[in-house]
């Protein structure tokens, strides 16, 4: 009796251990950013693993990815939704394959600033805006900033928009971005980012649209003459989670990361300001041209029509836009 006793005892034991065991095993959380390590995008992603680890104790384990070893912007999302990816961070726009209304922060001369943008996404309307991503699966913890978009090329200075009739420029895989660009006069290319690089270096493509550090980091500079700024649209990033995943997730570990979400939104916003300053230093003093006031209102009247024409649009929602400029100032 005694000997079964002792029997029972050390089974219930083993039980309580390897529950134990499992239980203290921490929850594995893949995240990727397609973009090159040094960039502050990247930079941010590896923050958040490391501020939502070390707030929970560890009780999640991240495994970053990034420089494109993944794959594509669009299909590296879709994965995400599909869960063979838990996290992604990405352009706010490039969600619109199936969110067609994430467009509508990526438009042409919407945001003043960068303090305009914040008013904008912090707000209750910003957080009605993210909570539209949870009825396709997924679930947006924050947007942070990826900069004011611009265009290099390697043809000619750019001043006015006349300038870039005919050049070959590349451009997310947006829709808007190529209307856009169209409307410019130039001959937008839709590509994926890990593409851009070489088609640049062979010629195939004239130019790209991107903000100072994220040409910088990724070495887009390389393959280029000309750099001016002409603050076109802000792109946005959203730190976005496939829904199942996020709902599996223990409360105290989604606020955990719902609160280093905001920190490290904020943080790239603060980083970027400086950095973009400090990429245009870098890329003049390596070569390239900078026009620091190129003819913006050039760029403006071209694209005047384009709300009223996208107005139209199933996806365009005119209460997104009026909130935006209700915080313009």
């Amino acid at each position: 009796m005694r000997n079964k006793s002792f029997v029972v005892a050390l089974a219930l034991w083993l039980v309580l251990a390897m529950a134990i065991g499992v239980a203290a095993q921490p929850i594995p959380i893949s995240v990727y950013c397609i973009l090159a390590r040094s960039s502050v995008s990247t930079e941010a992603m590896f923050r958040f693993a490391e501020m939502v680890e070390e707030r929970t104790n560890n009780k999640v384990k991240f495994d970053c990815y990034h420089s494109g070893e993944l794959g594509g912007d669009v299909e590296t999302i879709e994965a995400m939704r599909l869960g063979t990816i838990d996290m992604r961070m990405a352009g706010v726009g490039l969600h619109s394959h199936f969110y067609p209304e994430s467009m509508l922060l990526e438009l042409p001369f919407l945001f003043k600033d960068r303090a305009h943008v914040q008013r904008f996404i912090y707000s209750d309307a910003g957080r009605k805006f993210m909570d539209g991503f949870e009825q396709y699966g997924v679930k947006c913890l924050t947007i942070y900033d990826i900069g004011f978009r611009n265009i290099s090329n390697s043809k000619r200075p750019i001043n006015h928009v006349d300038d870039v009739r005919g050049i070959k420029i590349r451009v997310p895989e947006i829709d808007t971005y190529v209307k856009v660009w169209e409307k410019f006069g130039a001959a937008p290319v839709a590509m994926a980012w890990p593409d851009v690089y070489m088609a640049l270096k062979t010629g195939v493509l004239d130019a790209q649209d991107n903000a100072p550090e994220h040409t910088y980091t990724n070495k887009t500079h390389e393959t280029q003459k000309y750099y001016s700024v002409i603050n076109y649209i802000w792109m946005g990033g959203a730190l976005t989670m496939n829904l199942n995943k996020w709902n599996s997730l223990p409360k105290d570990v989604q606020e955990v990361m719902l609160e280093a979400a905001r920190e490290i939104s904020e943080w790239t916003f603060a980083e970027l300001a400086a950095k973009d300053e400090w990429a245009l230093e870098q890329m003049e003093k390596e070569g390239l041209e900078i026009n620091r006031s190129p003819d913006i209102e050039s760029f403006r009247a071209k694209v005047a029509d384009l709300y009223d024409e996208l107005a139209k649009e199933s996806w365009y929602d005119p209460e997104v836009i009026a909130a935006i400029r209700a915080v313009e100032n």
